[in-house]
């Protein structure tokens, strides 16, 4: 697992300042994340589940249950809709993006009674949010946005967290950009949604307005200690990844059957931390025989996200966008346990695998 931990200097450096005086380190780390998520208020919890739980119990609409949310996804994603005591109303991915289909988000929540959107970011980039803004606001249904693996790069023409979403979920989760070991972060752009959702975390008792801090389900101190670390170590880790990133482009590319998802490195804060590739059509048939053989190597080679629905509200149906991401998508290892030797190693391996399979 890719694990981008702050040096331990960092660490302890931090740790002395949470020592020396706990009011201001606290109020160092909610300013230094608002200033790099570009954000108006941060809000810790014990993990980025039950942050994205209560960011969904707050903002649902009051007649209707069913959040609507892409067929491919990480797999605990229909786990947290059920333990908000919500149903997911599934949709399909789009091809180019990765993410939820625009044109069916439109279509269904033009005929159906939907409560919430969960738009999850793509592993590798993040998808522009403008028009998921748009139907957000015609339609009067809130949006989530999960950043999942993007955590830092936002949209094209700015950081992640500033446009008028109900709200941001990032994970602190240790293979994450930020690196808390554990913990989550609901980051909010809009006043009015800042106070509708102390008011609710407030009415449950988890927040006391009185006083104006968190009662419940608080990040853990040594987690906020590590987060800060980990933000201020991120241009470091950041630049070691882009290394390794740039030599799988290079060497991927000599490879005609595997296409790169590339991240787009114009972004004011990309992520490298993820190395996606699409086998073409012929190859996909043995997509988990290629990551088998490669595991053996000890290369830690895994398939991208699994389709959801599977006992839920449209499992009728087919997904078939979902369906084909799903078995032409795998990912590839990068950590800091590698070098450029490493990536060379493993593309070359990958490719031996691949004429085995095509002869």
């Amino acid at each position: 697992m890719n694990l981008p931990a702050p040096p331990y200097g960092e660490f302890k450096s931090i740790l002395n300042e949470f020592n020396n005086s706990q009011e201001n380190f606290y109020q160092n780390l909610d300013k230094e994340l608002r200033i790099w998520l570009d954000s108006k208020e941060i809000f810790h919890f014990s993990n980025c589940f039950t942050a994205i739980s209560i960011a969904l119990r707050s903002s649902i609409k009051n007649n209707s249950s069913y959040v609507a949310v892409a067929a491919l996804g990480y797999r605990r994603t229909l786990d947290i809709i059920k333990w908000s005591g919500l149903q997911p109303y599934i949709l399909d991915n789009d091809l180019d993006s990765l993410a939820l289909s625009l044109k069916e988000l439109r279509q269904c929540i033009s005929k159906n009674n939907i409560g919430c959107i969960l738009l999850q970011h793509p592993m590798v980039n993040s998808v522009d949010i403008e028009e998921y803004l748009e139907i957000s606001k015609e339609y009067q249904v809130p949006l989530i946005v999960d950043s999942v693996e993007v955590t830092g790069s936002g949209a094209e023409t700015r950081k992640s967290a500033s446009f008028s979403a109900y709200c941001e979920s990032i994970s602190l989760h240790p293979s994450k950009v930020l690196n808390g070991a554990e913990g989550g972060i609901l980051s909010f752009d809009n006043q009015e949604n800042i106070s509708n959702f102390k008011r609710f975390i407030n009415d449950i008792g988890i927040f006391s307005e009185k006083h104006n801090c968190q009662i419940l389900f608080n990040q853990e101190p040594i987690h906020k200690i590590l987060t800060l670390a980990s933000l201020r170590n991120y241009k470091n880790s950041n630049s070691f990844f882009k290394v390794l990133y740039l030599e799988y482009i290079n060497e991927l590319s000599k490879i005609n059957e595997v296409t790169m998802i590339k991240h787009d490195i114009n972004l004011k804060k990309p992520n490298f931390k993820t190395i996606l590739i699409k086998l073409n059509f012929k190859l996909c048939k043995n997509k988990d025989l290629i990551i088998q053989d490669l595991n053996k190597l000890n290369i830690g080679a895994r398939g991208y996200y699994s389709p959801l629905h599977r006992d839920v509200l449209s499992s009728n149906r087919e997904f078939n966008n979902a369906k084909r991401i799903s078995e032409s998508h795998m990912i590839l290892p990068i950590s800091f346990n590698m070098n450029i030797i490493d990536v060379r190693y493993i593309c070359k391996q990958l490719k031996l695998i691949i004429i085995r399979y095509k002869s």
